[in-house]
């Protein structure tokens, strides 16, 4: 079975048209439209930023945009990240920070998310600890938006039966948890959240699972550019993401 590769060159960002191409396949548009019906976005905040593969795609579109993590060296590699896409006039704001409590003022932001963060934390008082922290630093209407892996989709056990890297210790990794979106929607309303909606996206990414094949990968390609991600209740059972979205009262 093949490793995973954890180190900085797994959130390499090489080029602008990959932050573009992302934006498109991620639910960016989704969080700007939910958000901006209810607020100005004007400062967002990342938590867990990684990369910051997907903070970049709202510095793309001109958002100003705080990227936290824990670790010094995905701070490293966001760094990098931001200058390989060469956004000129941004002020890089980059601090290594406790998602438990963040060093940034209450009422400050717009919009906050995380992306693959979530599902790491498996004791719900903690994800609900985690929530209510990003909740301290929201404006009023302001936003949230959680991302996770979908750890329910129904060819998980043709995952695991393959020894996919995530699945090899059975139907969800042991430091991965599985929600639902009923699950993940209920934990947002427990923290407090109004207007909470959940979704699916990246759907034809199962194509493209296990193993990693040329031809596998072109049919997940194509099916990206040619078909519709179809409705809601498609994209959620399918997705091989979900996502969260709330609203601070």
């Amino acid at each position: 079975m093949d490793k995973w590769n954890w180190g900085e060159s797994a959130y390499l960002v090489k080029s602008k048209f990959q932050i573009i191409w992302k934006s498109k396949r991620f639910p960016v548009k989704e969080i700007e439209k939910y958000t901006s019906s209810r607020t100005d976005i004007k400062r967002i905040s990342e938590v867990g930023c990684g990369g910051g593969s997907l903070g970049l795609c709202f510095v793309a579109k001109g958002y100003d945009v705080i990227f936290t993590d824990y670790s010094e060296q995905m701070l490293h590699s966001c760094r990098n990240n931001i200058a390989a896409v060469n956004e000129k006039g941004y002020r890089e704001k980059l601090s290594c920070q406790n998602m438990f409590a963040l060093g940034i003022k209450d009422n400050s932001v717009d919009l906050v998310f995380s992306d693959g963060v979530y599902e790491h934390i498996h004791a719900q008082k903690d994800r609900l600890l985690m929530l209510s922290e990003q909740r301290r630093i929201l404006k009023k209407n302001g936003a949230i938006a959680v991302i996770i892996p979908n750890n329910k989709h129904p060819l998980v056990n043709y995952w695991r039966k393959k020894k996919y890297p995530w699945y090899d210790k059975g139907a969800c990794p042991d430091w991965e948890i599985a929600l639902s979106s009923d699950e993940l929607a209920g934990e947002l309303k427990m923290a407090n959240f109004d207007d909470v909606y959940v979704d699916g996206c990246r759907v034809y990414e199962m194509i493209d699972k296990w193993p990693l094949t040329k031809p596998r990968h072109f049919l997940m390609n194509a099916c990206k550019l040619l078909l519709p991600e179809w409705n809601r209740p498609f994209r959620v059972k399918y997705g091989t993401y979900l996502f969260a979205l709330g609203r601070k009262q």
